[in-house]
């Protein structure tokens, strides 16, 4: 929508437009009183198109407002939860050798180093586990262990 604002009212009284001014001088009205008309016509519907766009222009604003403040909250939570992880892998590293995590994911990349001497013509192999944060950490291929990531990095690598 165009800024009605910088709009101006045109001058009824010039001969483009002596067809409006007749739908009002065939009633009985005067020349002058027909552009009277028209003038006041023309301020209502304008003072409704920039009501409008003024409200059109805060709502834009709001929105965008709101826009703003949500990527702002977004990126806060973002912020939180890497936070979090990183507490939580200082946690993990200082458990040091008693880690389980660590200890199983270097039995599955043993396991899968056997299974690469055994059948080493094989593209695809199939493993189940019981240690949901290693099968987990495995299919995403991410785990919160910092030592269980390195393990994974050394899998890939030995895979590719």
């Amino acid at each position: 929508m165009a800024d009605p604002t910088r709009e101006r009212c045109p001058d009824y009284a010039l001969p483009e437009f002596d067809d409006e001014r007749v739908v009002f001088t065939v009633d009985g009205k005067t020349e002058e009183e027909a552009v009277e008309i028209l003038r006041a016509l023309w301020t209502i519907h304008h003072a409704r198109s920039v009501e409008d766009w003024e409200n059109q222009r805060e709502a834009n604003a709001e929105e965008e407002r709101q826009r703003h403040e949500q990527a702002g909250r977004a990126a806060e939570q973002r912020r939180a939860l890497q936070l979090e992880e990183e507490e939580e892998e200082e946690k993990e590293e200082k458990k040091g050798p008693k880690d389980i995590g660590r200890a199983e994911a270097i039995a599955f990349e043993l396991l899968i180093r056997t299974l690469d001497t055994i059948f080493p013509e094989s593209n695809h192999v199939i493993l189940h586990g019981d240690n949901t944060g290693i099968v987990e950490g495995w299919r995403v291929g991410r785990h919160r262990n910092r030592a269980v990531n390195s393990i994974f990095k050394y899998i890939r690598s030995f895979l590719s």
